[in-house]
């Protein structure tokens, strides 16, 4: 354990001052215009708040230093490089009471004194806030007067309010308010001026200003270049239906809602006859996010009824048996080459081909198709012959 004595003849750093026993006011000044010139870097200044004692004072320093003073003085601890978290160096200055000499004592890279009950910051050069605060987040560490750096997380903060209020009523908080965050750091210093006009201290918040990601994997537009969507486009319905007549191709356009967010499967394609089915999928900016839109594009065929005299279909409405034979009647029409049957085949009002059974009853020179099977409704029958084609509407029951 180290120990430092002072007394008249130890450290003598001032002259002999003009004060006589000096006051505490008097005594600040001694020591403000001592450390205006010898310390460069912000510091905090404390004083000793009892009266002097003509039996001098004892300080323990954490760093097991003992400091005896053997005279009446005022006393003041400096903490230098307050902006760091890190032991630093500390001074001791001591001002005699009966004639304002002043000593100094700069201890070891400690932390300062053990105890700071009796220690106050000295006002007029008092520089710090009591009070520090954000609208949004939490300041982290936790405020306190002698901690200058902090950090606040948000996210999606537009703004933010700094409240800032000094420990001493005159000093000047420049700083402080309402700002627009951006997304990522943003660096706020709020500064404090002490009353003396030039003891100052910088207290920096970084707020960090997380952007989430959006979710919104929905569509502002979704058109076709044929026919009409139905039911009619919504942003929160997801399956429709469009139908087109001999179509060769159809474009399909996809707008999201959020900008950032990503469309797959718009564009133009070809159609077949029939059912052609479309997925739009959007996928958020979250990249997780996803809904799909379908499309079921129905390309049907532009059948119209066209008449070959020598063609009889019947009987029409049907039950589900369709009976072709040739206009002519029974097995000489076939067999005179009035007609050559060379393909039959069944469409629904989609244009989708249909599964029929025929067959040709020799006899009588009769072909039977069988559409039983197909649900009752509207369908067309076209039938190639050597002559050329018909096709007729007949109506299933």
């Amino acid at each position: 354990m180290k120990k430092i004595t002072l007394s008249i003849l130890v450290l003598f750093i001032c002259a002999t001052s003009l004060y006589a026993q000096i006051t505490r006011e008097q005594a600040d000044e001694i020591v403000f215009q001592y450390i205006q010139t010898e310390i460069a870097s912000p510091y905090l200044l404390y004083g000793y708040a009892p009266e002097p004692s003509e039996e001098g004072m004892i300080i323990n320093t954490l760093q097991q230093e003992i400091i005896e003073v053997e005279y009446a003085c005022w006393a003041y601890y400096i903490n230098e490089f307050p902006n760091q978290s890190v032991p630093c160096q500390h001074r001791y200055l001591f001002v005699k009471e009966d004639d304002g000499n002043l000593l100094e004592v700069i201890t070891a890279y400690d932390l300062g004194v053990t105890d700071f009950t009796d220690w106050v910051l000295s006002v007029i050069h008092n520089a710090t806030l009591s009070a520090l605060s954000v609208s949004e987040g939490e300041l982290e560490p936790a405020f306190s007067s002698e901690v200058f750096n902090y950090e606040v997380n948000v996210t999606d903060a537009e703004a933010i309010t700094i409240a800032a209020i000094p420990t001493h009523a005159n000093a000047t908080v420049s700083g402080a308010g309402t700002f627009e965050l951006e997304g990522g750091e943003n660096v706020f210093t709020i500064q404090v001026v002490a009353e003396d006009g030039i003891t100052e201290l910088d207290y920096s918040i970084v707020i960090n200003n997380i952007i989430s990601l959006s979710q919104d994997a929905t569509l502002s537009t979704l058109s076709i270049s044929a026919g009409e969507l139905e039911p009619a486009f919504s942003s929160e319905v997801f399956n429709y239906e469009v139908n087109v007549t001999d179509a060769e191709e159809i474009t399909i356009t996809a707008i999201p809602t959020h900008a950032n967010a990503t469309v797959n499967g718009a564009g133009t394609f070809p159609l077949e006859v029939g059912e052609n089915c479309f997925t739009i999928q959007v996928i958020a900016e979250d990249e997780t996010t996803e809904l799909n839109y379908t499309i079921v594009v129905n390309n049907l065929l532009d059948i119209k009824e066209t008449e070959i005299s020598s063609v009889k279909i019947y009987p029409n409405p049907t039950t589900g048996e369709l009976k072709i034979s040739p206009a002519g009647g029974g097995l000489r029409g076939w067999n005179n080459g009035e007609l050559r049957i060379e393909d039959i085949e069944v469409f629904d009002v989609y244009g989708r081909k249909q599964k029929a059974e025929s067959r040709k009853q020799k006899a009588e020179g009769i072909m039977e198709i069988d559409i039983s099977q197909l649900p009752a409704g509207v369908y067309f029958i076209k039938i190639t012959t050597e002559t050329g084609i018909t096709t007729r509407k007949i109506i299933k029951n």
